[in-house]
């Protein structure tokens, strides 16, 4: 079953709950209120405690997404840099200069 079959069969349940047992939706729908209210308290803190800090630069949202073929090539340009590297760190000083 494929997620957007999935959801259309939640949803048709979810619906269908009032009918079929109130008091269980009632007693979820409590709940997930319940929830949602300490997550928004914890949101207030959160911005709260984090009013004066100043942004950092997040690489994850100033930087462009990858395409796949450029995420190969990279991690193949690594693959071939870490020999030589490591052939340099085994090399005297005397050999590296």
């Amino acid at each position: 079953i494929g997620f957007l079959e999935l959801s259309r069969v939640i949803s048709t349940r979810w619906a269908k709950l009032v009918e079929t047992d109130p008091d269980i939706k009632q007693f979820v729908s409590k709940l997930a209120k319940q929830e949602l209210e300490v997550y928004q308290r914890e949101v207030e803190e959160y911005k709260e405690l984090t009013k004066d800090m100043v942004p950092s630069a997040d690489p994850a949202k100033t930087t462009a997404k990858k395409s796949k073929k450029r995420k190969q090539s990279e991690q193949s340009q690594q693959q071939e840099v870490a020999p030589a590297a490591s052939m340099m760190m085994m090399m005297p000083q005397h050999q590296m200069t």
